[in-house]
C-alpha cells in the first residue's frame, strides 16, 4: 500500500527533534487498519497536511510546547494500541494529541516560560486553552474528528477536571488517553522550579497514586505495564 510519509524535507519550519521514527511507524500502523484506502487515504493527508501548520504555528509561538504535542500524540497511539482500540481512535489519538494544546497559541510566552509557580490568575489564563484550541479548530473542518482530545485532556475520572467537569465514562476515551500521556510528558519534561522533571519511575508512581481520581484506573495499569524502552523509543 501507498504510505503517506511525514514531511522531513529540508524546508519544513518544525523543529527536527519534532520528527521522531516512531511517528511515521505508529502512522503507517495505523494506515494498514484503513479500509476502502482510496476514499479514506486523501482525508487523512489532508488532515495531516493542517495538523503541521498548527505545529508549526505552535512552535513558533513556543518551543517547548510544539515538542510536547509530538511526544503527547506518539504516546497516545501506544497507549490507544494497548488498549485495542480501532483504527480510527488510534489516529484521533495520534492526531487529537498532536493539536491537543494548539490553544496555547494565545496564552502569552511569558507566561508559558513562567520559572516559578503561576498566580492563581494566570492558571486561570491557562486553562483556558482549552475552549481557545475548540474554537481555533472550528476553522478546520477536516479536524473536527480528532478534537475530543482537545477538548477533553483536562478532563479527570474523578469528575474535578475542566472544563466541563465529566466524570469516569462520560469523557470520551480518547480524551481519558490524551490526558493521560499529556500528564506522563509534562512530569518528564524539563521545568525550572519544583515539582523538576522527573524520571520514568517517578511518573509511573504518579500515575498510579492518581489512578481512580484523576485517571481512568484501567488506561493507567496499562500505561504503566509498558515497558521503559518502548515508551522511551516511542518519546
Amino acid at each position: 500500500m501507498s504510505k503517506i510519509l511525514i514531511d522531513l524535507s529540508k524546508d519544513s519550519t518544525l523543529p527536527a527533534s519534532w520528527y521522531h521514527v516512531g511517528s511515521q511507524k505508529l502512522l503507517n500502523e495505523i494506515l494498514e487498519e484503513v479500509p476502502v484506502k482510496e476514499v479514506f487515504l486523501p482525508q487523512i493527508l489532508t488532515c495531516l497536511e493542517e495538523i503541521h501548520s498548527l505545529i508549526k504555528a505552535t512552535s513558533s509561538h513556543n518551543l517547548p510546547t510544539g515538542l510536547h504535542l509530538g511526544r503527547v500524540g506518539r504516546l497516545g497511539a501506544l497507549l490507544a494500541k494497548k488498549a485495542d482500540l480501532d483504527w480510527k481512535e488510534r489516529l484521533e489519538c495520534l492526531y487529537g494529541g498532536w493539536i491537543h494544546d494548539v490553544g496555547k497559541i494565545y496564552i502569552p510566552e511569558n507566561i508559558l516560560n513562567k520559572p516559578g509557580r503561576l498566580t492563581q490568575e494566570e492558571y486561570e489564563l491557562i486553562k483556558g486553552h482549552v475552549n481557545y484550541g475548540c474554537e481555533l479548530l472550528k476553522d478546520y473542518p477536516h479536524l473536527q474528528p480528532f478534537i475530543a482530545p482537545v477538548k477533553y485532556h483536562h478532563e479527570r475520572w474523578d469528575g474535578n477536571g475542566y472544563p466541563h467537569s465529566l466524570k469516569g465514562l462520560d469523557i470520551p476515551i480518547t480524551g481519558r488517553i490524551i490526558s493521560l500521556t499529556d500528564a506522563y510528558d509534562a512530569i518528564t519534561s524539563f521545568r525550572p522550579y519544583p515539582p523538576y522533571q522527573r524520571t520514568h519511575e517517578e511518573a509511573i508512581q504518579e500515575i498510579k497514586r492518581c489512578a481512580g481520581s484523576h485517571f481512568d484506573p484501567v488506561l493507567a495499569n496499562l500505561f504503566c505495564e509498558i515497558e521503559v524502552e518502548e515508551i522511551e523509543n516511542t518519546v
